[in-house]
């Protein structure tokens, strides 16, 4: 068939080895002349935006190589698709704008991107039915996909007046079995996540609200800093319904879904740290209440997760440079807001008594400064996350510093009384400054260096894609 015209759209750094394979497999069964890989097809010295242009023009056929990484920022945190000359964005557009059928092609585990996710100019790519190919079934599926170009050329070359937008061409038995390639069946499945989550999440606010008045005593007794007189116990309990709230106003508005689960999981934590002190220190145990919000919480965020499948994206291995410098700053938060205790006095000069690692580690406070830090920077040293998840540990991180901020601000007074005033802000500062170290190391994580991969053609200057 000489009529087929196949133009390969692809992101260097994440699918130029499949865009290779799917571009000989096209080669061997149409021709060379079959498709257009910038690349090749560009010759040196020619204006690129003309060039895609008149090929895009063309072609019939636009295969949209949609990779894990597709979306996610640069070093710079800058979205390269949000860059109106972006190559990739630039050929879109022009295979939305010409006669072109453009179908997404997502490679192994890769999401649909969402419209909101896309520049205005390309969010109709959302909404066209995707297929999929995998590593492990290349030959298969890259033959599905090439048995629809070939009936979409057929039937375009029957009838060429008719425009690919006006004559919808069917894609038939290609394996679309993700959540996110077809968006109709899911979108009931997504909504109803969504709502059970909303609805979870209202209900631990109203549980936390009506059980302040029995929390407030316990809560009281185990924080050995907290003043005993006034509300302050009934406080530091209902901290929880700011995150918690904050998380349910954004599932309302279906807008991110990061940002939403960060504020569960650093609720989760917060009413973690209370249920374990109360278990140690408090003479009574009520840990019903604290159990019940956890669960509630949990389920929220297997809610959350459910409705949106950019939170379940998968995640690849970090780089050694972010990881390093990510775990330097892990160990200082665990250092400083462990020992911060042991550090105030030695550095203001009250006790010059050895360190006692006993006694520390005996503490279930210490436990608790120490591994916190690993929960939340874990999970950004061994792995490279999508944004989204990214902003989730963002989030998380930001509320373990919040927390403690609040406290200390509740307990500075106790504790001043209790011992010196000077010794009471230095360990206050001290245990900042690792939470802070704790924000650090994950941002640290965040700021990646990608691995672009970029080549350029015979007698040309490397182009970004």
């Amino acid at each position: 068939m000489n009529d087929v015209r196949v133009f390969i759209n692809y992101r260097r750094r994440d699918t130029r080895h499949v865009a290779g394979r799917l571009r000989d497999r096209i080669v061997s069964q149409f021709g060379a002349d079959a498709v257009f890989v910038d690349v090749e097809s560009i010759v040196p010295g020619q204006d690129y935006v003309e060039a895609i242009d008149s090929a895009v023009s063309r072609c019939t056929v636009m295969c949209v190589l949609i990779g894990e990484t597709w979306l996610r920022p640069d070093a710079d945190g800058v979205r390269r698709i949000d860059d109106e000359d972006d190559r990739l964005r630039l050929e879109i557009e022009a295979g939305l704008r010409h006669r072109t059928v453009v179908i997404p092609v997502l490679v192994d585990e890769a999401t649909m991107p969402l419209a909101e996710d896309l520049p205005a100019s390309i969010e109709p790519l959302a909404r066209h039915q995707a297929v999929r190919v995998r590593y492990d079934s290349f030959t298969g599926d890259s033959d599905r996909l090439l048995t629809v170009i070939g009936r979409i050329a057929a039937e375009q070359e029957q009838d060429p007046g008719q425009s690919a937008v006006q004559t919808p061409v069917e894609v038939p038995h290609l394996d679309t079995t993700s959540p996110t390639t077809r968006r109709d069946r899911p979108s009931v499945v997504r909504r109803t996540a969504r709502w059970i989550t909303v609805g979870t999440l209202v209900l631990a606010v109203l549980y936390l609200l009506g059980t302040s008045g029995q929390m407030g005593d316990v809560v009281t007794a185990s924080r050995h800093d907290l003043p005993p007189d006034g509300p302050w116990g009934t406080v530091v309990w209902l901290l929880p319904v700011l995150p918690v709230g904050a998380a349910a106003l954004l599932c309302v508005a279906r807008t991110g879904p990061g940002v939403a689960l960060g504020c569960i999981a650093g609720a989760a934590l917060w009413v973690f740290t209370s249920l374990v002190l109360v278990v140690a220190r408090a003479s009574f145990e009520p840990r019903g209440p604290h159990l019940v919000v956890l669960v509630l919480l949990v389920a929220a965020a297997a809610g959350l997760l459910a409705c949106d499948p950019r939170l379940r994206a998968g995640a690849t291995a970090d780089h050694v440079r972010p990881a390093l410098l990510a775990t330097a700053l892990l160990l200082a938060a665990m250092g400083l807001r462990g020992l911060a205790p042991w550090l105030a006095k030695l550095l203001t000069g009250t006790s010059s008594q050895p360190f006692d690692a006993a006694s520390f580690t005996g503490s279930e406070a210490f436990w608790l400064a120490v591994l916190t830090p690993v929960l939340v920077c874990g999970p950004v040293i061994v792995a490279e996350l999508s944004s989204v998840q990214l902003r989730a540990l963002v989030t998380v991180a930001t509320l373990q510093v919040l927390y403690p901020f609040l406290l200390r601000i509740l307990m500075f007074s106790a504790a001043a009384q209790s011992r010196s005033p000077l010794v009471a802000l230095v360990d206050d500062v001290l245990f900042l400054a690792g939470s802070m170290c704790m924000l650090s190391s994950v941002r640290t994580a965040q700021l990646r260096q990608l691995q672009h991969g970029v080549q350029a053609p015979a007698g040309g200057a490397p182009v970004p894609r």
